[in-house]
């Protein structure tokens, strides 16, 4: 029977020192193992596989780095609710896990209801909750299932974004480079919107520190994903 303990366990053994290392410089701290990706989406699908989706709170609970990660990965979107997400994102020291936490919250009916309060979140106070509201948005764009969403609410997202992003904090601002992208890929219409307001913003600058990581540019970026959609 698989169980939490024996789920850290095995993420431990497929940690590694360099891992450990790329992480912190992407800013984890606090306990880690170290796993690949590669590692975490094979263990996703075995435990999905195991129907082991319900253990997701009490690995996440665990406050394992790593196994906030896989928690995120394995949760069921069904199970979710609003109270939960708020904790989860409460939870959050890093940037790192809010990409898979993001996935997760876009597949619930109150995603954009939860977007729109975490946006509004100050980013001087909260800046993980306003990061997670961007890296949210995000996610919501890229869905291609699930109910319609107007794109006038995708617009309302564009001109806070525009408003907000050169006063935002460093790696806030990263998330919002990725979250402009998204909305310029959604619809012709809105790639139009997203261009003309990525001229007005200019250069989107970013301190990465130690990482080899680039802010990504929208327009020449968002040229490629359109040329693959045709």
């Amino acid at each position: 029977m698989t169980t939490v303990p024996k789920i850290l366990k095995e993420l431990e053994k497929l940690g590694t020192a360099q891992n450990r290392k790329t992480y912190g410089r992407h800013g984890v701290t606090g306990e880690m193992f170290g796993v690949s990706y590669a590692n975490l989406k094979i263990l996703e699908k075995r435990l999905k596989k195991e129907g082991s989706a319900c253990l997701a709170s009490e690995l996440w609970a665990a406050g394992n780095h790593d196994g906030c990660v896989l928690a995120a990965k394995i949760a069921d979107p069904t199970m979710m609710n609003q109270r939960l997400a708020n904790q989860w994102v409460r939870d959050v020291s890093n940037r790192v896990v809010l990409a898979d936490l993001s996935t997760l919250i876009a597949q619930t009916p109150f995603a954009t209801k939860l977007a729109d309060q975490w946006i509004a979140a100050s980013p001087t106070r909260s800046e993980m909750k306003n990061t997670a509201g961007w890296s949210l948005i995000e996610s919501i764009a890229a869905k291609t299932d699930g109910p319609e969403i107007p794109n006038t609410w995708f617009s309302e997202k564009l001109k806070q974004l525009e408003a907000d992003i050169v006063a935002a904090p460093n790696y806030t601002k990263y998330t919002m480079a990725y979250t402009l992208i998204a909305l310029g890929s959604r619809t012709p219409a809105l790639r139009k919107s997203v261009e003309t307001a990525a001229k007005r913003i200019g250069k989107i600058e970013v301190d990465h520190g130690e990482t080899s990581c680039k802010t990504p540019e929208a327009i020449p970026y968002l040229a490629k994903v359109w040329a693959r959609k045709k």
